[in-house]
């Protein structure tokens, strides 16, 4: 009889799930705004530019070390919003 307990944990970070990409937020930027947040068609834009908005936020352990080096707070606002804005 084996007594020993084995436990594994996987941890995953999904953006797309709950919208925490640059697509959520800029959604939840265009709606706060009042303006329309639908992308004409998803499907009809560059990969490129498809990835990017499916690109997780760029907060937390995602947020470049450089960007939090001086004035954290002001340079990762000032840094997400560059990424909204490509």
């Amino acid at each position: 009889e084996d007594d020993d307990v084995s436990i594994h944990l996987t941890l995953g970070i999904s953006t797309a799930d709950y919208d925490f990409c640059l697509r959520g937020l800029r959604g939840a930027l265009l709606q706060h705004m009042g303006q329309d947040t639908n992308l004409d068609s998803e499907m009809n834009i560059p990969d490129d530019i498809f990835w990017h908005l499916w690109s997780p936020l760029p907060v937390g352990c995602l947020a470049p070390g450089a960007v939090l080096e001086v004035d954290p707070e002001e340079s990762l606002l000032r840094h997400v919003c560059e990424a909204l804005r490509k």
